[in-house]
């Protein structure tokens, strides 16, 4: 995610329009990304091809974030002295990682999806997250209030009685339960009833990945994505240092069985050196 944005953030149609509002109407830098910003998502923002709204989304993140260097209103949210739920129009995976986690208790949203990168980047942190919820659009509304959100159901409750009160104390403290429990788990068989063996495979996008699999149990690595090492760079990596990658993974996992995905470039991962051609349907 964060090194399509940096190829977003380097591309040259992105910093054309920028420099073009600074010469043609002697404005600040800052306000310059701002404006570029606005025409971008107003032009597109009816557009409901996920593709083009992922592209929005960053586009919105790295211009908010750039504003902010260049000196104008921060985008980070401030949580505040005690813990709590934010409730935003929307959060971006680079606001999240940037949150204190131990004032965090939940987040909701008006916008976004169950699948977007700051919910999953959310459920893989154990922070309950909500999205697509009618929001007032006055927050004062909101401000100060107790609340329960259910991430599994996607559920709300609004300053909630003490009956709904206990029942969500039950709920938690049976969820913490069943966590411990399926924890215990991690290091036996992988075997189903009737008696079959099987293996539990993890996926990893990056070397800091290896450490979660060993925690869990996975059996080895299923897909070792590496097209990532061609990412986010001038060239392409050279050969000792993809040797270096792959030996590392599979010192660390020992005996465990590693597959490793050689390159699976174009669509969205996309790096200037590679030159790919242009194409109506990229991932056929």
């Amino acid at each position: 995610l964060f090194l399509r944005q940096k190829e977003l953030l380097e591309g040259k149609s992105f910093q054309r329009a920028i420099e073009s509002i600074i010469q043609n109407e002697k404005v600040n830098s800052a306000y310059a990304v701002m404006t570029t910003r606005d025409e971008i998502l107003s032009t597109f923002r009816n557009l409901e091809e996920p593709a083009i709204k992922e592209r929005l989304a960053n586009i919105r993140e790295i211009s908010d974030r750039l504003i902010s260097e260049l000196g104008g209103v921060s985008p980070r949210i401030d949580l505040g002295d005690e813990p709590v739920i934010v409730v935003t129009e929307s959060i971006t995976p680079t606001e999240l990682m940037e949150m204190d986690k131990e004032k965090l208790l939940g987040i909701v949203t008006r916008k976004g999806s169950a699948t977007s990168h700051a919910a999953i980047l959310a459920k893989n942190m154990d922070i309950p997250c909500v999205t697509g919820i009618g929001i007032p659009q006055s927050e004062e509304e909101w401000e100060d209030s107790i609340a329960i959100i259910d991430g599994y159901t996607g559920t709300i409750y609004l300053e909630p009685d003490n009956e709904v009160r206990k029942e969500y104390e039950i709920r938690r403290k049976a969820d913490l339960v069943e966590r411990e429990s399926l924890l215990k788990l991690k290091d036996k068989g992988d075997i189903t009833k009737d008696g079959r063996e099987v293996g539990i495979y993890a996926n990893i996008g990056s070397l800091d990945d290896l450490n979660s699999a060993l925690y869990y149990g996975a059996k080895g690595i299923g897909l070792l994505r590496s097209e990532f090492q061609y990412l986010g760079r001038e060239n392409y990596p050279g050969e000792e240092e993809l040797f270096q990658a792959y030996k590392k993974t599979a010192e660390t996992m020992g005996d465990r069985l590693v597959f490793i995905r050689t390159a699976d470039l174009g669509a969205d991962k996309q790096a200037s050196y590679l030159e790919i051609p242009v194409e109506t349907n990229p991932l056929m």
